[in-house]
């Protein structure tokens, strides 16, 4: 299955609110899940694992079938991402 990284810049993150706070949460917890028991989603996206910087860019490692299943992933949990954002990658070692 192809891998996939995808780049969330610093300024991609909502309002933060109690609500959002409390949404992010339980998206965070999801994922935790999802990667711990190598779940997919209903796309047939699987996270591998997330990355994020002190300056709070984040990045996405993830299988899926394709680059417009993981838009559509992202999408369906509120996150907006534009196609020039998800690479397709291969390991080299």
């Amino acid at each position: 299955m192809p891998k996939f990284i995808d780049h969330h810049g610093k300024n991609d993150r909502c309002k933060l609110t109690v609500e959002t706070i409390s949404r992010e949460q339980q998206l965070l917890q999801q994922l935790r899940a999802d990667i711990a028991a190598r779940r997919a989603d209903r796309f047939g996206v699987r996270p591998l694992n997330c990355y994020q910087s002190p300056t709070g860019e984040s990045w996405c490692v993830t299988e899926a079938p394709s680059a417009d299943a993981v838009i559509q992933s992202h999408e369906a949990n509120g996150l907006k991402l534009a196609r020039h954002d998800v690479v397709e990658v291969m390991p080299f070692v």
